[in-house]
């Protein structure tokens, strides 16, 4: 039987690591020097390094020719051999994913720890995947770690580092590996590749680096499954055979369509690929690398992808808008009933205005508002605000249908005046709103209360639970029939709120506001003031 290719050209030399150069430096100067820690905990993603870096350190250790300075190991004495052959007595691998109990940890450390090498330096205990071990494993192990023997060492590995116990990590030195650039996968694909005796495209190799993701052991075993075709001369067309299907053109050619906003092109390419049986997620995982990349190149930082003219065309904040969209998108793919929906909602969502917007969408503002001039007389002041009002109310019988005369409202925020610019030289108004009558401010209040929505979600309930009483030396005083909503709508922000929307429904000066509590039995909050309209024109009297 062969031996797998990450296995047989598995580091031997603290020199053959890939990618960990900050981790191999700081070890060698520490075997150099001999001063060298009693434990270390050595934590990343799989597939990096961690168990080469603890062996060939544990080899280092007990290597019977390495001498005084020196770091790397020999790999020709009887300790080296014996350690590459899984012969040594004094190295001593434990796997705590299937040894998590109290009583594992007893039996081959605790018990074991106790007693001197065999015939090395040290006795040298690589634990693998640590993180796996139980509560009481860990308080067993705790007192050994803290002070073990001298002639003990422990070189733990994990994956997840947020699983051991801090006690724990305070007694080690802690490496953190990092994920295998792709050019240093690349150069020992190559190497291997070589090593077989092997004629592989440069692309094939740079497929399988970027397949690898990081992951030196995951490129390996697809290297190998490469290899396995036995061709003379393997290229992409061959490797395609067993290397996962790359969707980066149809990826490409999707994103292109939602940059030129060409919506129906684009739900014809998703269901192309439900057709095809391409696995949506991880067109959508490629999708999100693609728009990372070229997020990255917009932003000028270093970038694989190469964008065409399309996908150049997309600003940084489009970019952000469509990387979120597909983030949701992986999400819902779980659970959709329809597969390609996902995606063809992010082709609606961006083919469509929202899309074509470039600034995120903001909350209607108010229209500043006229501030009353002091110097014009207050006589030619009432017969504006008379004009003005006359001519709402006209406009309003006419044909208003925010606010149809039967009650039921269909107030919308965008065929109010509220939306309409304020003129740029509007008549001088008064202070003084005593002349609009209150009937008519009873009539609009839904108007009132769709108008202050955008700014204050929360004020409508309190406005439709309150109705205009009166003028009080010009100010429109509001009954409710409670203190606690008379206090709400008095603080000053709400207040604001509601002197804009007056403002801009009536086109007049600052009405200012004011709430009092008015019990139910006195026409307060709790009467609806077009239900008291009714009632005054028909008779009659509400039957509770």
């Amino acid at each position: 039987m062969g031996i797998a290719l990450y296995r047989k050209y598995r580091p031997q030399t603290l020199a053959e690591i890939t990618g960990q150069n900050h981790i191999r430096i700081t070890l060698a100067n520490e075997l150099a020097n001999g001063s060298v820690a009693h434990a270390y905990l050595f934590t990343g993603p799989r597939g990096v390094g961690k168990t080469s870096m603890a062996r060939i350190f544990a080899k280092a250790l007990n290597c019977l020719k390495r001498k005084e300075g020196e770091s790397e190991p020999c790999n020709d004495c009887d300790a080296c051999n014996e350690q590459r052959a899984g012969r040594s007595m004094d190295v001593i691998e434990i796997d705590a994913a299937s040894n998590t109990g109290v009583d594992n940890v007893r039996e081959n450390i605790i018990e074991h720890v106790r007693f001197a090498p065999t015939s090395r330096r040290y006795k040298v205990f690589i634990i693998d995947e640590v993180h796996m071990l139980s509560t009481s494993a860990w308080n067993a192990l705790l007192k050994t770690l803290e002070e073990p023997p001298a002639h003990a060492i422990f070189i733990m590995a994990t994956t997840e580092i947020h699983k051991v116990p801090a006690t724990i990590i305070s007694r080690c030195q802690r490496f953190d590996f990092k994920r295998i650039p792709l050019a240093s996968m690349v150069e020992r694909l190559r190497h291997m590749a070589v090593g077989e005796g092997a004629s592989v495209d440069d692309a094939v190799i740079e497929e399988v680096a970027r397949l690898g993701d990081g992951c030196l052991r995951d490129a390996e075993s697809m290297l190998e499954q490469v290899l396995s075709l036995d061709e003379k001369k393997i290229g992409l067309e061959e490797a395609a055979l067993v290397l996962p299907r790359s969707n980066r053109d149809l990826v490409a050619a999707f994103i292109d369509t939602l940059a030129d906003r060409r919506g129906s092109e684009a739900i014809v390419l998703v269901n192309r690929l439900v057709e095809e049986g391409v696995d949506l997620q991880q067109f959508v995982n490629e999708s999100i690398e693609y728009l990372r990349g070229l997020l990255a190149a917009s932003l000028g930082a270093p970038s694989s992808v190469v964008a065409n003219d399309p996908a150049k065309r997309l600003s940084a904040g489009h970019l952000v808008r469509l990387i979120n969209s597909f983030m949701t998108a992986r999400v819902e793919l779980k659970s959709t009933p329809i597969p390609q929906l996902p995606l063809e909602l992010i082709a609606a969502e961006h083919c469509g205005d929202a899309g074509a917007s470039q600034e995120p969408r903001t909350k209607n503002q108010f229209p500043k508002m006229p501030v009353a001039d002091p110097r014009v007389k207050p006589e030619e002041d009432r017969k504006n605000v008379i004009a003005n009002s006359e001519a709402t109310k006209q406009s309003h019988d006419q044909g208003n249908e925010a606010a149809p005369k039967d009650g039921n409202s269909t107030f919308d925020i965008r065929h109010s005046t509220l939306a309409a610019p304020l003129v740029t030289n509007p008549p001088p108004l008064t202070p003084n709103p005593s002349t609009i009558p209150l009937e008519t401010l009873a009539l609009r209040w839904d108007e009132l209360c769709a108008a202050v929505q955008e700014e204050n979600p929360s004020l409508p309930f309190l406005l439709r639970v309150s109705r205009p009483l009166c003028f009080e030396d010009g100010e429109l005083v509001i009954g409710v029939q409670y203190k606690l909503h008379a206090d709400k709508i008095n603080l000053i922000k709400n207040k604001e709120s509601i002197i804009r929307g007056l403002t801009a429904l009536y086109s007049c000066a600052i009405i200012p506001v004011r709430a009092i509590v008015v019990p139910a039995g006195d026409g307060g909050a709790a009467s609806n003031p077009l239900t008291d309209n009714l009632l005054a024109q028909f008779g009659g009297t509400v039957v509770e």
